[in-house]
């Protein structure tokens, strides 16, 4: 038994570590951001004498960036870049190489938004729609149900024809031009193409045999 009082105190501490590889990255670590640093020379880099002078030289001889896990953004993020240019390439040589350059970060950047689900997408009710359309427009907890989905849709389509119209092109030139209508064609097109699924044109029969007044 203690003859005084005490009292138990319990401390959160926050922890930053910092790790350090060679060559490869440990499995473990493979979902983090890394930050490389690669010798970009064969010969030696010598130790800087200040601060100065290291980022005087260091910048020329070691290149570094970021990695993920997302292999996809990783590619568009290099693509991205600007191209050094190419001293002995005509001028049919450079543009040739630019566009195939602008057609793949294109292509690219789809891929990305349609495997992270950019693309808005209609919420669909969860209740249970099989049987006739003149039966279940007779039920008003259906109707009700179907009334609270339908009103989100035009909000949804408003919402993404509003985001697209603040974009602009993500360089000069007019095969920017193109690949910005292209990006809003396709996402207004995935859009189009969910009002034609089944479910979707049953919930809009039901309303209009119910006489909803939100269709």
């Amino acid at each position: 038994p203690f003859d005084f009082p005490f009292q138990l105190q319990e401390q959160k501490v926050d922890k930053v570590c910092f790790y350090a590889a060679l060559d490869e990255i440990p499995e473990e670590f493979l979902s983090d951001f890394t930050v490389y640093f690669l010798r970009d020379t064969k010969e030696r880099v010598t130790e800087p004498n200040d601060l100065t002078e290291a980022n005087e030289v260091l910048p020329k001889v070691i290149k570094f960036g970021v990695l993920t896990d997302d292999t996809l953004l990783m590619l568009k993020n290099a693509i991205s870049q600007k191209e050094q240019p190419v001293e002995y390439c005509n001028i049919q040589m450079r543009n040739e190489m630019q566009m195939n350059r602008r057609k793949f970060l294109s292509v690219t950047q789809q891929t990305i938004q349609q495997t992270e689900g950019e693309y808005i997408k209609l919420e669909m009710p969860t209740i249970n729609l099989d049987g006739e359309v003149t039966v279940l427009a007779t039920v008003p907890e259906v109707v009700e149900a179907l009334e609270r989905y339908a009103m989100t849709w035009p909000k949804l389509i408003s919402t993404a024809l509003e985001e697209q119209l603040k974009k602009v092109p993500q360089d000069s030139g007019p095969l920017a031009e193109v690949d910005l209508w292209r990006e809003r064609n396709d996402t207004l097109s995935a859009l189009t193409e969910q009002t034609k699924l089944p479910d979707v044109q049953k919930v809009l029969a039901i309303l209009q045999e119910a006489e909803s007044e939100h269709i």
